[in-house]
């Protein structure tokens, strides 16, 4: 059995897409662990419409701006792949800044979102951008219900 360049990419992209399934909730867990108190220093007990908010209309939106308008705007004038993702996502760490959340908090968002951006560049689809920003939010709230600990 040989493999062409073809199967090499297509290994490539199951590997990379296991890394960006799994990554998330591991760093949330090892903040859990020894960041706790830097990461969620409040207690959270969401309303039906904040999860409605957070786990539908907000990755929609966010992702739609940010890796729909803005990552094809920054594209279509530039093929610099690392300074279009870190503008996007500074600008996305930006939109999330809480006075209750932290750094750790802030980096995690900007990883996330370094992570959708390359998605987003790798398949070309929004689709799969929204639907992991929905699990990513997702893991955040099993995270943060009643203060994460």
């Amino acid at each position: 059995m040989t493999f062409g360049v073809s199967d090499m990419m297509l290994l490539n992209k199951k590997y990379f897409y296991m890394v960006v399934i799994l990554l998330p909730p591991l760093v949330l867990l090892f903040a859990k662990i020894y960041f706790a108190h830097y990461l969620y220093n409040f207690a959270v007990d969401y309303t039906t419409l904040q999860l409605l908010i957070i786990l539908v209309i907000s990755p929609v939106v966010e992702e739609s701006v940010f890796r729909g308008l803005l990552h094809d705007l920054l594209f279509k004038y530039s093929a610099h792949v690392g300074i279009n993702f870190i503008l996007i996502n500074v600008v996305f760490v930006l939109l999330h800044v809480h006075k209750h959340l932290g750094a750790i908090y802030l980096l995690f968002i900007f990883v996330c979102g370094m992570i959708l951006s390359m998605v987003k560049y790798i398949s070309n689809r929004l689709i799969y951008t929204i639907f992991l920003h929905i699990y990513y939010n997702l893991i955040f709230i099993i995270f943060t219900v009643g203060g994460g600990r």
